[in-house]
């Protein structure tokens, strides 16, 4: 069976500091490393540094990136 993968949620690494998101695709920005939180924290859309210093689990990451593509009063 073929995996399809819808383009709105595609999932690709920007490289070192890519700061420049897509108008088409939107970009979400996410990194697990404190050193580039702390120098480019602005351009960072979701910090989970926090699992590197084991100061967060893999489900408070993800739910730390669920946070913010919710849309608020929408439910399904």
């Amino acid at each position: 069976m073929e995996r399809k993968i819808c383009p709105a949620h595609s999932k690709f690494p920007t490289g070192q500091g890519k700061i420049i998101g897509n108008p088409i695709l939107p970009t979400i920005k996410l990194c697990a490393n404190p050193r580039t939180v702390r120098t480019m924290g602005e351009h960072v859309d979701v910090d989970i540094s926090g699992l590197l210093r084991r100061e967060m689990t893999p489900d408070e990451a993800g739910n730390a990136l669920l946070k913010i593509t919710t849309v608020p009063g929408k439910s399904d």
